[in-house]
């Protein structure tokens, strides 16, 4: 017991001699990694990857308490948290109660509800930051031109880049109807040498020739075309099956 409270207490004077030295550039910090963590949490929403969900984490609980010591809120922020926590509990008691719902059972539908993120979930994340960022705008009106101010709303705007990138990636992990099939090769390339029907521009340079055309073109491996030289592949798809014309029992074709 005692070496844990001696591990706590040299965190909190690492913390302090950072927060020291670096001052109010960590209150912007805090807000960079905040961003971060948006960003972490949409990536993993698509790939499952935890990884930058831990790092960004550690990043934003080693930058918070900073905060607080330069702010000379510590002593404050411990009761919120209770008070916080104690009010969500309530919540949550009173919609298993409604629902009928233990608390293993409660647990299995949240899972699933994890399980079911989608385009509407991260539209909401979209919106969140946007109504955050008009928070802070309201609060700090007279910051508005000043370095921390343009790097929060550059931290904030480019967690929304991520995320809108994530979504378009995602709506095109499955070829819809509407591409007809066609696979964009900024998406995807075959997984295996062989011939496959392939949009193209006539003339490797878009510029040159910027009329596209259907044809077969021959994949190499890695990110080759047999006939690159002379067209440049911007969309693929495996050739249909042939015709294949039906024979009379006298052998000859209809």
């Amino acid at each position: 017991m005692i070496e844990i409270e001696n591990m706590i207490d040299e965190r909190q004077q690492k913390l302090r001699q950072i927060a020291d030295h670096y001052q109010e550039k960590q209150l912007w910090k805090l807000a960079e990694e905040c961003g971060e963590l948006v960003q972490a949490l949409s990536k993993h929403a698509l790939t499952g990857d935890k990884r930058p969900v831990i790092e960004e984490i550690a990043d934003v609980k080693n930058v918070a308490p900073q905060v607080e010591y330069l702010l000379g809120i510590e002593d404050d922020v411990e009761p919120m948290m209770e008070y916080k926590l104690d009010r969500t509990i309530k919540d949550v008691e009173k919609q298993q109660k409604k629902n009928g719902l233990s608390g293993a059972d409660a647990a299995d539908v949240f899972e699933q509800k994890i399980g079911r993120t989608d385009m509407q979930e991260l539209e909401k994340i979209l919106e969140e930051i946007d109504k955050e960022i008009a928070k802070e705008r309201a609060i700090c009106e007279d910051l508005e031109d000043t370095p921390g101010w343009r790097l929060y709303e550059k931290t904030m705007n480019r967690a929304k880049d991520i995320i809108r990138k994530h979504m378009n990636d995602g709506n095109d992990i499955n070829v819809t109807a509407k591409d007809d099939g066609w696979i964009p090769v900024e998406k995807r390339l075959p997984e295996k040498k062989d011939v496959y029907l392939v949009t193209y521009h006539p003339c490797y340079w878009d510029n040159v020739h910027p009329d596209i055309a259907i044809g077969i073109d021959t994949f190499r491996g890695k990110t080759t075309w047999a006939k690159k030289k002379f067209q440049k592949v911007i969309a693929w798809k495996p050739l249909p099956e042939p015709y294949r014309p039906e024979r009379r029992k006298d052998g000859q074709a209809d």
